[in-house]
């Protein structure tokens, strides 16, 4: 039997080569074209511990990237929840859209069988609070992945270099606005080191994986939810 909190080489190849032409190209340059790659490892890891979810959130899903590869892996479709009203009406896959803030997700405790969100955490000012609330909508699984910063201050320095300095203009190759990406420098600088948010996250689930890519600048992080009350 195969690692079943990774996808195949024939799943991943699946998704690439069903990606629609309008997938943001930006994304996938800054990041050297892992920004795929990773959503795939956090959706089936997610998947290892609820292969079949009844209900499925994405939380700030923007245009849909992480549902899209959701509905391939595991033939599902998501609630898509997002602050941003163009961001859900861009999106390009199939769900129910909901527009809220991740800091008050509007639904009962408990609501859901996996709670996801990519590349969104890092930008809350709180990112504990973001980490209850998808915590108390979840039944049973929590699967994060986001920008996130190493207890290392070498590597910092590194990554502080590449995202202020190398990350706008490669943007701009694919015609988006540097402009629209200096901000993430300013977003890793407030962010609190990995060792950091795994600690918050501990407190809310129990960690099945704690994950570094990239000099530490990103995490993938799943979690069956803690019983609070015990």
């Amino acid at each position: 039997m195969g690692d079943l909190t990774r996808a195949t080489d024939e799943e991943l190849q699946r998704i690439y080569n069903d990606i629609p032409s309008f997938y943001d190209r930006a994304n996938a340059l800054i990041s050297f074209f892992q920004d795929v790659k990773w959503r795939t490892e956090l959706v089936a890891t997610v998947r290892s511990y609820v292969p079949k979810p009844r209900s499925v959130l994405d939380v700030a899903s923007g245009k849909g990237e992480l549902s899209f590869i959701v509905k391939k892996l595991m033939d599902k479709d998501t609630i898509m929840l997002d602050y941003a009203l163009n961001m859900l009406k861009s999106s390009f896959v199939e769900g129910e859209r909901v527009l809220a803030s991740f800091y008050n997700l509007p639904f009962r405790d408990g609501a859901f069988d996996a709670v996801v969100s990519s590349f969104a955490l890092h930008a809350a000012d709180d990112i504990e609070e973001v980490v209850r609330e998808m915590a108390r909508v979840s039944r049973g699984v929590i699967g994060v992945i986001a920008m996130g910063k190493d207890d290392n201050p070498i590597l910092r320095s590194y990554v502080g270099i590449y995202l202020r300095f190398i990350q706008p203009y490669l943007a701009k190759l694919v015609g988006a606005k540097p402009e629209d990406y200096r901000y993430i420098y300013y977003i890793y600088r407030r962010i609190p080191v990995n060792s950091q948010v795994k600690k918050t996250f501990e407190k809310y689930v129990e960690l099945k994986l704690f994950e570094v890519k990239a000099l530490g600048s990103v995490y993938i992080c799943v979690g069956t939810k803690r019983d609070l009350g015990r």
